[in-house]
């Protein structure tokens, strides 16, 4: 399969994917609307905007629509935004992400600079994005709003303004993976799920058109509590 570019990234790939339908079958990894969310990645320009409480969502989240590998499915494969420093260059292309840099140098404002064109080329072609507003984990910055215990960062208003522009489906999404409040290490992230710190995955319902970006926080936050 093109998508894999080569041998190593299926098999870094699938090492992880298989570990999370292992996490699904043992009930540890619970997932919500996963239904309706496979049918408007289906359609296609769908903008899934996420919290971020680990580094284990932005694997999990692509894994529940990768294709089996006699399957030719890939445009069905999310894309994630993550950051440059968090994942090795194979890992990258295993796992689609669109790089971005929180460095104050020349070349993170070039790596930075092309994330609004890929955006626009993936989700006009009919692809499907992952974007985490908070940039970081779900305890960083600022401009939040919080709701039973659960805070968001406020997306910016120019991505969703170019989701209005380009009549992107948005659907919050939002992930549950115990403490918020320390960075976790991708591979403690499995550790912690298999020793029984569940997961839980839940998509929301899905929105089109001219929206603020404090519509789509209240959407996350609504979302979340599904999760319980």
């Amino acid at each position: 399969m093109q998508y894999f570019r080569g041998f190593s990234g299926m098999v870094i790939a699938y090492v992880f994917v298989v570990l999370l339908w292992i996490a699904r079958t043992l009930r540890l990894f619970k997932v919500t609307n996963l239904k309706e969310a496979q049918q408007a990645i289906e359609l296609g320009n769908v903008l899934f905007i996420c919290n971020h409480p680990s580094l284990l969502e932005t694997i999990a989240i692509p894994s529940l629509f990768w294709p089996y590998p006699w399957q030719e499915k890939t445009r069905l494969v999310p894309y994630s935004v993550a950051d440059i420093n968090l994942f090795p260059i194979k890992w990258q292309i295993a796992f689609r992400l669109l790089v971005v840099s929180r460095e104050n140098t020349a070349e993170a404002t070039a790596i930075n600079t092309k994330l609004p064109k890929n955006l626009r080329q993936i989700l006009k072609s009919g692809g499907t994005v992952i974007f985490y507003p908070e940039g970081g984990r779900t305890y960083k910055g600022e401009c939040f709003i919080q709701e039973n215990g659960r805070r968001v960062r406020i997306p910016r208003h120019e991505l969703v303004a170019l989701a209005a522009k380009w009549h992107t489906t948005i659907i919050p999404v939002w992930a549950d993976h115990g403490d918020c409040s320390k960075l976790r290490k991708l591979w403690k992230s499995y550790w912690l799920l298999f020793s029984g710190r569940r997961m839980t995955i839940c998509f929301g319902k899905p929105f089109v058109g001219n929206v603020t970006p404090e519509t789509v926080a209240l959407a996350l936050l609504r979302a979340g509590r599904e999760t319980g």
